[in-house]
């Protein structure tokens, strides 16, 4: 039967195939990594005077404060802890050291 003489030649030849490397023409497969291992824990953002730290916009002149120690006060922006202090209600805002 001539199947059967075509077939042993196929399972001869199989290992020759799968010992073949991979055209020069295909790309490589990407590397893998893993995106946890990359992580870094960052300390919880606060607004100091570091000079490495985005700077704050100062809050609109139009918002108004509450009097602390005689001075108009506002934290902005709300919650972050970063207090704003002026004088005068017709004057700038500026940062609290």
């Amino acid at each position: 039967m001539k199947g059967g003489a075509d077939e042993g030649r196929f399972e001869q030849a199989s290992p020759l195939l799968e010992a073949t490397s991979p055209s020069v023409n295909e790309p490589s497969p990407p590397p893998q990594t893993n995106p946890v291992e990359f992580a870094i824990d960052l300390p919880e953002s606060s607004v100091t005077n570091n000079p490495l730290q985005p700077m704050v916009d100062a809050p609109d002149p139009d918002l108004m404060g509450m009097i602390l120690d005689g001075v108009e006060t506002i934290e902005h922006p709300s919650g972050s802890g970063h207090l704003w202090t002026r004088d005068d209600p017709m004057d700038s805002w500026s940062s609290k050291v």
